[in-house]
């Protein structure tokens, strides 16, 4: 089976995701990886173009939520897809809630045509960068009884180990499920 391990990675959390994808299917007997990298180059260039997944069985690709949905470029590769089989995997900042990230996942499947086949789905959490929490300690300074301001730090805080192992196992775990590679000898799809 031809795959691709593709992120759309702004602060690194999906990234770490992608990456420890790519290594786990580089081991898989009966994967080739015909790309697994970013989305976009370090100029912001996109790193490989649809045309040259055209023969690529399944598609792993992982996003980072921006304002409850995917970015703007990573929903334009996945409208461009045609027929290929797609596994997501995110991250968000605000995590902890199976209905929010099912939200996020509904926004960010609606952008692939219905020629893609989409075998599964999972997201994690995944930390913020500092100035959020700059952010949020100049808003609670300015409305100290704020208790939304607050549950927003402690979430920042929470998210601050995140992806984790146990992330980075459920998004392996749901990716061998999605491509059918569980097998009684691989423990990864508990």
């Amino acid at each position: 089976m031809k795959c691709a391990v593709i992120w759309d990675s702004k602060t690194g959390n999906t990234q770490t995701l992608g990456e420890a994808l790519t290594q786990d299917l580089a081991s898989v007997d009966g994967i080739e990886l015909v790309y697994a990298g970013p989305l976009h180059t370090a100029t912001g260039s996109v790193a490989i173009s649809n045309t040259a997944l055209a023969d690529t069985d399944a598609i792993l690709f992982g996003f980072w939520c921006d304002k409850g949905d995917c970015t703007t470029e990573a929903a334009q590769f996945l409208s461009n897809l045609t027929h290929q089989q797609l596994f997501l995997f995110g991250t968000a900042g605000f995590g902890g809630s199976a209905e929010y990230f099912n939200q996020i996942l509904r926004r960010v499947k609606s952008h692939a045509p219905d020629t893609v086949t989409l075998l599964g789905e999972r997201m994690c959490q995944g930390k913020m960068g500092a100035s959020v929490r700059t952010r949020y300690e100049q808003m609670l300074k300015a409305d100290p009884d704020n208790s939304r301001v607050r549950a927003m730090l402690d979430n920042f805080d929470k998210a601050l180990s995140h992806p984790n192992s146990q992330d980075i196992a459920s998004v392996i775990s749901a990716a061998h499920k999605a491509l059918e590679l569980c097998s009684s000898e691989r423990s990864s799809c508990q």
